[in-house]
């Protein structure tokens, strides 16, 4: 099991990187055949072998019954939530630059695109830390036929608050300026813009789609006033269902909580067998 385990984080990392490839480099209207074959067959040794090597192998299968897209801004790190998770089939989407705009979309399609041509179900369950939020709110609202909820955590649901800066938090400079290139935005434009998350939940109420955040009450880089709150507000105001998990105390981060399990029990509840 260890032998095949690190064989198969090997075939992760080769996987990947021919999936990056295609992500970056493949016509946006189509991905390459060739290029689909080879990842699917690396990355489906390597799901099953990665798996295998943190939760038994014989207990999974690399075809789960759902997909979880975790947009996450510290990438390579290992929560409690995703070795949970792991049993169930996840995959992780690096957007870490995009601040949901139309090229984070294109990427988004063609992971979806792609897993599902695998065999994945084609509901997902979207899980979205910090400025994923905007990668995983706009993507939503444009596939509601495609989610089956959404999870979460500490989440920037308006780049005005984060990274712009423009409410009570300090923003990100840098990151401002990567959030208007990626956007192709003037910053006049940027700030006229009506399509963040915040603005944006009409879609995912009228197709029911349920919500969990979880959120610190102290964070203080994405301050939950512009963002979590508000989107809790409206979207009850529109008829959704949204549950928020408050940290009491806690900052920007961690991330998740200690004991996962009420994350892993909504997703389960609400997920689309």
């Amino acid at each position: 099991m260890v032998v095949f385990g690190i064989g198969s984080m090997v075939l992760v990392g080769l996987g990947w990187t021919l999936f990056g490839y295609v992500m970056g480099k493949a016509p946006r209207q189509n991905i390459k055949i060739p290029y689909l074959l080879i990842c699917s067959s690396l990355l489906a040794l390597a799901v099953s072998g990665t798996i295998g090597l943190y939760q038994g192998f014989p207990k999974v299968s690399a075809f789960g019954y759902f997909i979880t897209f975790g947009v996450l801004v510290i990438c390579g790190i290992v929560n409690y939530f995703q070795l949970d998770f792991m049993s169930r089939a996840m995959h992780h989407i690096t957007v870490h630059e995009l601040y949901g705009s139309p090229e984070s979309m294109r990427r988004f399609d063609l992971l979806y695109g792609f897993l599902t041509s695998m065999g994945f179900n084609k509901k997902t369950v979207i899980a979205g830390y910090s400025r994923g939020g905007l990668d995983t709110y706009m993507w939503a609202a444009k596939n509601t036929d495609k989610v089956s909820c959404l999870y979460l955590d500490n989440p920037v649901c308006d780049f005005k608050s984060w990274p712009g800066g423009k409410g009570i938090g300090p923003g990100d400079k840098q990151g401002w300026k990567n959030c208007l290139k990626a956007w192709n935005f003037t910053e006049k434009q940027a700030m006229e813009f009506k399509g963040n998350p915040i603005d944006n939940l009409k879609p995912l109420a009228d197709a029911r789609i349920p919500i969990l955040h979880l959120c610190g009450d102290a964070d203080e880089v994405v301050p939950p006033t512009e963002n979590t709150v508000i989107i809790e507000k409206r979207y009850k105001k529109l008829g959704g269902h949204i549950e928020v998990f408050w940290k009491r105390g806690a900052k920007h981060h961690p991330h998740c909580l200690k004991n996962p399990q009420p994350i892993v029990d909504f997703i389960l509840k609400y997920n689309s067998k």
